[in-house]
């Protein structure tokens, strides 16, 4: 049984072969993981705003509207696994 190359394969060894290719996929897969940090910790901001808005809402007062905002310290100090 001998094994064919595929589309697939093809498509794989052209970023093994060169180094140009290898470099042009690391720069794009770092602007990905790049703009997703940038995009999450804006996401982060707005749900901590929001919390806090809600909760000035709700107990209709502002001196718990920092509430929401408590654990995040917390949650950020855990242990790392690493």
């Amino acid at each position: 049984m001998t094994h064919e190359p595929q589309i697939k394969d093809i498509y794989l060894r052209r970023y093994i072969d060169s180094t140009d290719m290898q470099s042009k996929l690391y720069k794009r897969s770092l602007l990905i993981v790049v703009l997703s940090q940038i995009f999450g910790g804006a996401g982060l901001a707005a749900g901590v705003t929001v919390g806090a808005l809600l909760a000035q809402e709700m107990m209709g007062t502002e001196s718990f509207a920092g509430v929401p905002a408590a654990p995040l310290p917390l949650a950020q100090r855990r242990p790392r696994c690493w």
